[in-house]
């Protein structure tokens, strides 16, 4: 059984609407079709504040929020809580993370540049006033459906709003920390339940081991280039060649405490995929 990982999502933010059936059902068959789709947007797209090229090459991952022309612009831009989220981002994401709003509103750029210079807005703002991004992608008229993360060619990994639904949040943490890996197709593929490993305070008396448990869901083999500590105190204790389809493996880990000044420290081990381009990350602190 191929995991859905979209219907997932689906069920987080169900839990937050009104619970009609008809709604929930909506709602189910919209993600459902969003899931692994290429989302289209310009070749150069520049900054509304800043008048900057918003660099779309490079980043590892994207996350668009769309504003349609309906109701209060301030009141969806939500900037308070956007540069929050990204504060909480940035410090546990090892990945280069573009967060842009695309706007489709007329009329309002002195409004929308007193509220970015207000807030410090620490994302990109691009005014779309002809709705051609709206128009090419057709995105959902929910307002709770109109934010996306995508990879680097902009296929959809998820949807919803991080900042309005905790749900949503977890769910995008988990990818912009190397928890939930996904194809080519934007489907996922492989995941760890845990993702990390709180050693807390360093007692050198100790022995540290541990072990993380890796799920293909993918209907192939995986096969495992290199597992990578971040540093010399992490010891890798076995090798595993292939994920199995369906399948798990166990990743055995140690911690030496030699070299290590601190009492308490922040690494990682990314394990690297022939099939994927992205590494799983699990992270040890």
């Amino acid at each position: 059984m191929r995991y859905s990982f979209l219907y997932i999502i689906t069920l987080f933010l169900l839990l937050s609407c009104s619970g009609k059936t008809e709604q929930e059902e909506r709602y189910a068959e919209i993600v459902s079709q969003w899931q692994g789709r290429e989302i289209k947007l310009p070749a150069v797209m520049t900054d509304f504040l800043t008048g900057d090229t918003i660099n779309l090459d490079d980043a590892d991952f994207t996350i668009l929020t769309y504003i349609d022309s309906a109701g209060c612009t301030g009141c969806k831009m939500k900037l308070p809580l956007w540069n929050e989220f990204i504060t909480a981002i940035d410090s546990v994401s090892q990945y280069y993370v573009n967060i842009i709003m695309i706007i489709n509103q007329n009329n309002k750029d002195k409004e929308v540049r007193y509220l970015l210079k207000r807030d410090g807005f620490v994302g990109h703002v691009y005014f779309d006033k002809e709705n051609i991004i709206g128009d090419q992608n057709s995105f959902p008229h929910q307002d709770e459906l109109q934010t996306f993360i995508i990879d680097k060619r902009f296929r959809v990994l998820a949807m919803g709003n991080p900042v309005q639904y905790n749900g949503i949040t977890k769910i995008y943490k988990s990818i912009l920390t190397g928890k939930f890996i996904f194809d080519t197709e934007g489907t996922l593929a492989v995941f760890s339940k845990e993702g990390s490993w709180n050693i807390g305070k360093i007692n050198k008396e100790e022995d540290l081991s541990h072990t993380f448990t890796l799920y293909n869901t993918r209907n192939d083999t995986l096969h495992i280039k290199k597992v990578l500590p971040s540093c010399d105190c992490i010891e890798i204790l076995n090798q595993p060649k292939y994920i199995l389809p369906l399948d798990s493996i166990k990743l055995m880990v140690k911690f030496n405490d030699n070299g290590t000044e601190n009492e308490y420290f922040d690494r990682f081990v990314s394990i690297y995929y022939s099939e994927i381009d992205n590494p799983s990350i699990l992270k040890i602190y």
